[in-house]
């Protein structure tokens, strides 16, 4: 079984707009809704075992989308990610904090596959660039996520200067 990276929806991640993968605006309302998973919790096995996407999804996904509601009140369903992102700059704030969380594991969600999949041409392109083979990423890409002693993400991200780069967030 493989997985694959497959075109995500978030228009607002230069990574995604840098390789010409679609972005429209009209799908910022899908931010912020209740999370489902497009696959049942056994599809990414043996890569990922059921438990773990389980509980990603009902410990984690969910409750915080609802911690969210709760925090922002009945104009919830009015609001995006996107805007939460824009007026909360203060990083204490507790919709950051959850918004953030909805925003990684939708991402998780709709970027993993059970079906498999190529990468596309740029990417694929811009990662022999920067790590000399898509094998060497791999590699590169465990070794941080398993040096990663805490909760969090590993990610692969394209930074100013238009450099990929591996890096974690907690």
């Amino acid at each position: 079984m493989s997985m694959a990276i497959s075109p995500s929806k978030f228009g607002s991640n230069n990574l995604f707009q840098s390789f010409n993968i679609n972005n429209t605006e009209n799908q910022k309302k899908e931010y912020f809704k209740k999370p489902s998973i497009p696959y049942s919790f056994n599809a990414l096995q043996p890569i990922i075992d059921a438990e773990t996407l389980r509980t990603h999804y009902s410990t984690i996904h969910v409750n915080s989308f609802n911690r969210l509601c709760e925090i922002i009140g009945k104009n919830a369903e009015e609001q995006t990610i996107d805007s939460i992102f824009k007026t909360n700059q203060n990083l204490l704030d507790e919709r950051l904090l959850y918004a953030g969380i909805l925003y990684n594991h939708q991402l998780y969600w709709e970027n993993l596959s059970p079906y498999g999949g190529e990468m596309g041409n740029n990417l694929q392109k811009a990662i022999n660039d920067e790590f000399e083979s898509t094998y060497s990423f791999k590699l590169n890409f465990i070794r941080t996520a398993m040096l990663h002693e805490k909760n969090g993400w590993i990610w692969l991200i394209l930074d100013e200067p238009k450099k990929l780069r591996i890096i974690t967030t907690e």
